[in-house]
C-alpha cells in the first residue's frame, strides 16, 4: 500500500523514504577491491541526489552531513553481506578494507545529534574488534580491543561515553558478566550520565546472578495443565531450563532435543521448558501437536525471563545437582546438534 505524505514535511518524508535512500548497494557481491572502488562513489551519488531535490536549505545541510554516514554503514555492511550473497560460510575481508574502516573513523562533535554518526563509531569498532576476536576466539578479547580503541583513539568525551555504555552493556547482553569486572572502573570514568550508569550496573547485577558456580535464582510456576512447578522440585539432578517461545523459529527447531535427552538420561536429569509471553492454549496446542512429554511451564508475566536476562531466545541455563549454574548459552541450531551439546553440557 502507497504511503501518502501531506502537510509542510511532506517533501521531506516523501525524500527520506524514498527507494533511493532505501536501496544502497554499492556491489556486495564483487572483491573487496572493485567494492571499494564503488564506495567510493556512493557519498558524491547521495550528496548530488539530496541537491538536485527541492528541499529547505536549513534541512539540506543538515542531511548532507547525515548522508555521509548513512554511506559509511553501507562500508561496514560488506563482509557480512558479501559472504550471504555468495553463499560462503564465513568471509574476513583484507587488510586494505579494515584500513579504510579505520580511515573513516574520524571524530565530528557537531555530528553527534545522528544516529548514524554514533552508530558508525560503534559499529566499525565493533567491527575491528570483530578481527582481533577472530584471531583469538575469545568474545573478551574483542571486548577489550573496543575498549582499548575508543581510549586511545576517542576525544570527544560525549561520544566515549556513548560508545563505552554500547560495548559493554552489548557484551552483558550476549555473554554475561564473566571476566567482565576488570572493565567496570573504565565505565564508571567514562560514562558521565548517572541514571545511565545506574541503569547498567542494574543490569550488571542482574546477570551476574548467572555466572557459573552461583546458586540459580528460585522460581515457582504453573505448567500448562495448571499445576505448579517450583525449580526447587528437580534439584538433586542435573537441570535443564530452556526459555523459548512458540513464535521463535530455532525454540521450535530446537525442541525434539529435550525429548531426547528426556528419553535417554530420564531420572538423571530435569528438564523445564519455560515459555515466556505465550497465553496457555497456544502453548498445550503446540507441545500436545508435538507430542512433547517434559514439562512445560507458563511465564506469562516474564517474571522468570527477568530472573534470568538475555538478550535473545532460546535461552538455556543448565544447573547441577546442588542448583549451581554450570553452562549457558543463547540461540540454537538443529536438534541434532543441540542434543550433543546439551549433552555435553549436562556433563553425562
Amino acid at each position: 500500500q502507497e504511503i501518502k505524505f501531506t502537510g509542510a514535511a511532506k517533501a521531506i518524508n516523501i525524500y527520506l523514504n524514498s527507494p533511493f535512500l532505501n536501496n544502497r548497494d554499492p556491489g556486495y557481491e564483487k572483491g573487496e577491491e572493485e567494492f571499494l572502488k564503488e564506495w567510493a562513489l556512493m557519498p558524491g551519488r547521495l550528496q548530488a541526489h539530496l541537491d538536485s531535490l527541492p528541499l529547505p536549505a536549513d534541512f539540506k545541510k543538515s542531511e548532507r552531513k547525515r548522508l555521509y554516514y548513512v554511506a559509511c554503514h553501507s562500508l561496514l555492511d560488506y563482509p557480512l553481506l558479501h559472504a550471504r550473497l555468495l553463499r560462503l560460510k564465513s568471509y574476513s575481508p583484507g587488510e586494505r578494507y579494515y584500513r579504510k574502516v579505520s580511515e573513516l573513523l574520524q571524530e565530528d562533535p557537531s555530528a553527534h545529534e545522528f544516529w548514524e554518526y554514533r552508530q558508525f563509531f560503534r559499529n566499525g569498532i565493533q567491527l575491528l574488534g570483530e578481527k582481533k576476536k577472530t584471531e583469538t576466539g575469545k568474545p573478551l578479547d574483542k571486548l577489550k580491543c573496543e575498549l582499548d580503541y575508543i581510549c586511545n583513539h576517542i576525544k570527544d568525551e560525549e561520544l566515549a561515553s556513548y560508545l563505552v555504555d554500547e560495548s559493554m552493556s552489548g557484551y552483558i547482553r550476549y555473554f554475561g558478566t564473566e571476566g567482565m569486572e576488570a572493565f567496570l572502573p573504565l565505565y564508571r570514568e567514562k560514562v558521565k550520565d548517572e541514571k545511565q550508569k545506574a541503569a547498567f550496573f542494574r543490569s550488571y547485577e542482574q546477570y551476574t546472578r548467572l555466572e557459573k558456580g552461583r546458586k540459580a535464582p528460585h522460581f515457582s510456576l504453573l505448567d500448562k495443565d495448571g499445576n505448579r512447578k517450583n525449580l526447587s522440585d528437580w534439584l538433586g539432578n542435573y537441570v535443564y531450563i530452556d526459555v523459548w517461545a512458540t513464535w521463535c523459529g530455532p525454540c521450535v527447531r530446537e525442541m525434539p532435543a529435550f525429548e531426547r535427552l528426556k528419553e535417554d538420561f530420564g531420572d538423571e536429569i530435569g528438564i523445564i521448558a519455560v515459555n515466556c509471553g505465550d497465553d496457555a492454549d497456544t502453548v498445550k496446542d503446540f507441545v500436545d501437536e508435538n507430542g512433547y512429554t517434559f514439562p512445560v511451564a507458563l511465564d506469562e508475566n516474564y517474571e522468570v525471563a527477568m530472573l534470568y536476562p538475555s538478550n535473545s531466545i532460546p535461552y538455556t541455563v543448565v544447573l547441577d545437582a546442588n542448583g549451581k549454574i554450570t553452562h549457558v548459552s543463547t540461540g540454537a541450531y538443529d536438534a541434532d546438534t543441540m542434543y550433543d551439546r546439551y549433552k555435553e553440557a549436562l556433563g553425562l
